[in-house]
């Protein structure tokens, strides 16, 4: 798929904690149903934001991905 889906899951784990415990719980289910890349998914397991940003390219201002949760 287009980095479009790998974009619109950031924004929703960035929203949601059911989410975020879905993706620490079962990535590749996450990765399944937002139709990521095997690229895509390996970057967001790796949860290394700089990759993230390099493989999105310009972030708009004022977004923060963050992709580490506690």
């Amino acid at each position: 798929m287009s980095k479009s889906s790998l974009t619109r899951l950031l924004i929703d784990l960035s929203a949601s904690r059911a989410l975020q415990r879905r993706l620490s719980e079962d990535p590749k289910a996450v990765a399944d149903e937002y139709d990521l890349t095997s690229e895509e998914a390996e970057l967001l397991e790796a949860g290394d934001d700089t990759k993230l940003k390099d493989y999105l390219g310009a972030v708009e201002p004022g977004v923060m991905i963050r992709t580490q949760f506690d």
